[in-house]
């Protein structure tokens, strides 16, 4: 995304002040002409949501929709289109009991599990949401929480990933219960973050959200 938002700023030639993209808020006496931004879930990051607020004086542009509060032009992903897309990829495969793995509470996974619940309610196949209740960080060598999901013979079950790293937490889990990819878990991501798919010792399949367009 910054690098679509970056390439488009040089053709016109824009001078992008990307310093404050790494502590995610301005200081008060910022004085450029407008300002991109990906606002977080106010409670996670309030101090991003009040920087933008400050600058209101300015042409501003939010490339999320995690806080509504503030009433800015919005670019958007279509989201549930990913989720609904990545069940029919699943059932091609002839997975006829679904997981959707989600960690972070933003609008981007959220509208991906909705899309995802959607359609596979459309087809007839039942979803369950796979959400580890401790921090995966740091507990990612459980595997109970994807086991007690797992179809009693129905194989493959069939796993989307809200984005490409969650794949790496499935994946860790499989490998713990020994569990075979594909045939025992069919693992899909979102994203196609090639610094993770392209690293991994395990291919994944992921659906593409074109980040750089939307930057």
């Amino acid at each position: 995304m910054l690098e679509g938002i970056c390439q488009f700023g040089s053709g016109e030639s824009w001078v992008l002040d990307t310093v404050y993209y790494h502590p995610r808020l301005l200081p008060p006496s910022w004085d450029g002409d407008g300002i991109l931004c990906m606002l977080h879930v106010p409670k996670k990051s309030p101090k991003l949501t009040r920087s933008v607020r400050l600058h209101r004086h300015c042409p501003r542009v939010d490339l999320s929709k995690n806080d509504p509060s503030i009433d800015l032009p919005r670019v958007l992903q279509d989201n549930q289109r990913i989720g609904r897309m990545g069940v029919v990829h699943l059932a091609s495969l002839g997975c006829r009991i679904l997981g959707f793995a989600i960690h972070k509470p933003n609008h981007f996974h959220q509208e991906r599990l909705e899309g995802f619940k959607e359609a596979a309610e459309r087809i007839g196949l039942p979803a369950v949401l796979l959400k580890d209740p401790r921090n995966f960080v740091t507990h990612n060598s459980s595997k109970n929480w994807l086991l007690q999901h797992l179809p009693a013979g129905d194989f493959p079950f069939g796993v989307m990933a809200a984005e490409d790293y969650l794949t790496q937490w499935v994946t860790k889990a499989c490998k713990s219960a020994d569990l075979s990819i594909p045939e025992d878990v069919a693992i899909l991501g979102g994203g196609t973050f090639r610094e993770i798919y392209e690293r991994t010792p395990l291919a994944v399949s992921s659906i593409g959200n074109n980040a750089f367009q939307h930057g």
